[in-house]
């Protein structure tokens, strides 16, 4: 599923002195015109500084008047980069934009790096995926390993797992975070407790000083830091059970 939403995925680097709405709603980079995703259009609101439920509410024919009146502005007070590097996917529709200098990593890579990241006593085929929401623009994944648990009390079973927030365009990168399931019902229900309110980030890095491979190194080690994390956590869970007896 992932392959096919992020398969097709392109990227083109135009000036931002050459983007423009139409009137029919599309997007111009001069040469060729693209239509937009809720989720592209909600980042060129941003880009435009129009809140976002507004600018969906417009008829596409206001909507360019406004946004290239803004865009100007923003241009001669040197608030925009000079590129904009425009994210499509496999339909051609834009789905956001950021900055050309920092490095962009597509969720199919991703996915390859979760993998290798998995403690040793772990293999893909032991993770379940508890949740996801595979967006045009966002990729949200939790997984868990019913393996990696332990039992404080009979019957009250509590395992691990991670949860992966990954942007493919704008400025923010990868967010990753571990937390508890804890088993409360017979029927098989399940609640998240001890999540961490403060997520691993890896931040985009610029092009000009790293690569693909040092994105991947820094995802791939707070994945590592996230799984021996839960370990830390089952442990102390099992240890204050343990001191209440």
């Amino acid at each position: 599923q992932i392959r096919e939403q992020y398969g097709g995925f392109e990227s083109f680097v135009i000036p931002a002195e050459k983007l423009a709405l139409t009137d029919n709603g599309f997007l111009s980079t001069g040469k060729e015109e693209f239509p937009f995703t809720l989720e592209g259009l909600d980042q060129f609101a941003g880009l435009s500084e129009i809140p976002k439920p507004f600018f969906r509410s417009l008829e596409s024919d206001i909507r360019c008047i406004l946004f290239n009146r803004r865009l100007k502005v923003r241009l001669n007070d040197n608030r925009i980069t000079n590129h904009i590097r425009i994210n499509l996917n496999q339909y051609h529709q834009i789905i956001g934009f950021d900055d050309p200098k920092l490095s962009q990593i597509n969720p199919v890579k991703l996915m390859e790096v979760i993998n290798s990241s998995l403690p040793q006593s772990l293999s893909a085929q032991k993770v379940m995926v508890g949740s996801s929401y595979i967006g045009t623009n966002r990729l949200h994944i939790s997984c868990f390993s019913p393996e990696h648990l332990t039992e404080p009390r009979p019957g009250d079973v509590i395992n691990g797992g991670i949860d992966i927030v990954h942007h493919i365009s704008g400025e923010s990168g990868t967010q990753i975070s571990c937390y508890l399931r804890r088993l409360i019902c017979t029927n098989g229900a399940t609640t998240h407790i001890c999540k961490d309110n403060k997520p691993l980030r890896v931040r985009r890095l610029p092009n000009e000083r790293f690569d693909e491979a040092d994105m991947f190194q820094q995802i791939h080690d707070r994945l590592a830091q996230a799984w021996e994390q839960i370990d830390e956590k089952l442990a102390a869970i099992k240890a204050l059970t343990e001191k209440e007896r």
